[in-house]
């Protein structure tokens, strides 16, 4: 979506804004990449991360790469990102980059090697799943000494939170547990046919997205409704703006 109620829609044409309404025509996005993984807000702009680097703009039209620096996209391979507060992070070749302006990059160092394949950026904690190499799981560490401790073995997990809970998604099956060290995990049924894509805390309620449909819930899980009135029957991401 765009402020002016348009939206930016990415396929395997490319990048494109639009307006539902059809009073704004769909414009091509000067952009170099047909293989976007994420698509945000952060401090005013749009940001797209795809495997060429991360890219950034004011109307959803015109786009830059803030990351990496120089000519040769062949440097990154971003994956995943997280953000909270002014801070973004994202992984890049198994490596976590951040910045607080898209211009300064740093790495941050865990105590666990390389490659981590998701990242979520909750208060003062980093958590990331490991899957190939020892140890493998989802850890967590604390921004004052980085060192992890592991929360959950399963190294196909996916973190997420909607700001009081940790979520995570593991082989479709979501989980939750009450607080950003908790190491006990509560099973959530969603729906017996649910085939879970994508996690999304928005406004007091969570949605999900799945093969099923688009689901929300406002009791932090507890309880599910389908909300698929028009829609396509399956979805592989949801975000808001």
């Amino acid at each position: 979506p765009l402020d002016h109620g348009g939206f930016i829609q990415d396929d395997a044409a490319g990048l494109f804004a639009g307006d539902p309404q059809g009073e704004m025509p769909y414009v091509g996005a000067t952009i170099p990449t047909t293989n976007s993984q994420f698509l945000d807000r952060f401090k005013g702009q749009y940001i797209l991360g795809a495997l060429e680097g991360v890219f950034a703009s004011d109307d959803g039209i015109e786009w830059r790469r803030v990351y990496p620096g120089g000519d040769d996209p062949s440097l990154s391979r971003v994956f995943d990102y997280s953000m909270h507060d002014d801070r973004l992070i994202i992984i890049d070749n198994g490596a976590l980059k951040s910045t607080y302006d898209l211009q300064t990059w740093t790495e941050v160092t865990l105590d666990i090697p390389i490659p981590y394949q998701h990242v979520l950026l909750w208060d003062d904690r980093i958590y990331i799943t490991k899957r190939f190499g020892d140890p493998k799981g989802v850890f967590v560490a604390d921004t004052a000494d980085w060192i992890t401790t592991r929360l959950f073995e399963g190294e196909q997990a996916v973190p997420y939170t909607d700001g009081d809970h940790l979520f995570l998604e593991e082989q479709s099956a979501l989980l939750r547990n009450n607080g950003p060290t908790d190491s006990s995990w509560q099973s959530i049924t969603i729906d017996e046919n649910v085939n879970m894509r994508d996690f999304l805390a928005y406004e007091n309620m969570i949605w999900i997205a799945s093969f099923s449909g688009p689901y929300y819930s406002t009791d932090n899980g507890d309880s599910w409704t389908l909300f698929n009135d028009g829609l396509p029957s399956s979805f592989g991401g949801i975000s808001a703006f």
